[in-house]
């Protein structure tokens, strides 16, 4: 007898999206793995993204309109959506994007294949391919092209000072989601996908997936996006540098007061390791 294969909630949060929604939807539902349920939450939307989704709600029974209520921004709207997620398997999904067809069934093969995560909180994370508005290819890989220190089981004071856990590409086990509810979400400001990275490493495990397999859209409406790390990215960095501090802190002790207690100095020490080692690149 075949197995049945665990339902993935994916979550989407849009706001004024309608020039690509369809397409992420459309690369979403037709997934080689199937048993998936697509979740949307409009963030406030004033164009005709509302009209596209309630379009889709329409036709496919796996697609769940929650509704388009107040502005919370991106962060607070993805964890809103958490809550309604009831799934063995949660992923996150930008607006703009489009999923290759094998991207859900790679990570929950992946995660799978991983026996003794079973009983703890995972997640699975991956590269992107970014491309510009029209699918041109910009760059063969999103974190080599930023820099990023990626991979498994980093320290959580590592996946604080430099966040390289794309929420688009994250696959997470219900004990993930479960743990992330009964930590709370943050007050201070913190992207979705920084915060859940480090909750679920600091209790749990992140892994890296070495697998490409969202075509990462850049264009002019990007909230965060693809960056090439020049001399000019670091003189920005230097102007900017007193709300990177006053942010840092502002998440160590925000998660303190959840619990999670990390070591300032390591993390200063991973923060210059990091921006050392992007210069002699």
């Amino acid at each position: 007898m075949s197995r049945v294969a665990k339902r993935v909630d994916v979550l989407l949060s849009t706001y004024n999206g309608q020039d690509f929604i369809s397409e992420q939807i459309e690369s979403i539902l037709t997934q080689t793995y199937k048993n998936v349920r697509l979740i949307i939450r409009d963030d406030g939307s004033n164009d005709r993204t509302v009209d596209i989704i309630n379009a889709y709600e329409k036709k496919y029974d796996n697609v769940l309109f929650i509704g388009s209520g107040q502005n919370l921004g991106s962060t607070k709207s993805f964890f809103s959506l958490l809550t309604q997620s009831t799934s063995q398997y949660v992923m996150f999904c930008d607006q703009d994007d489009i999923w290759l067809p094998g991207k859900v069934l790679n990570c929950v093969e992946f995660i799978e294949s991983k026996t003794d995560l079973e009983t703890i909180p995972s997640l699975v994370y991956t590269d992107l391919l970014p491309v510009d508005s029209h699918l041109n290819e910009i760059s063969d890989s999103f974190l080599v092209s930023g820099s990023h220190y990626f991979g498994s089981d980093f320290p959580c004071e590592q996946r604080l000072a430099n966040n390289s856990v794309a929420g688009c590409t994250i696959l997470m086990n219900d004990l993930a989601r479960d743990l992330l509810l009964k930590v709370g979400f943050p007050s201070c400001k913190v992207v979705h996908d920084h915060w859940v990275a480090i909750v679920v490493s600091y209790f749990g495990r992140v892994l890296f997936l070495e697998k490409k397999d969202i075509l990462y859209r850049q264009h002019d409406k990007n909230q965060v996006g693809s960056m090439d790390v020049d001399i000019a990215y670091f003189l920005k960095k230097i102007l900017r540098i007193d709300y990177i501090v006053r942010h840092d802190l502002d998440l160590y002790f925000e998660l303190r007061k959840k619990g999670i207690k990390l070591n300032i100095l390591l993390v200063v020490y991973y923060k210059m390791i990091t921006n050392i080692m992007r210069i002699i690149k």
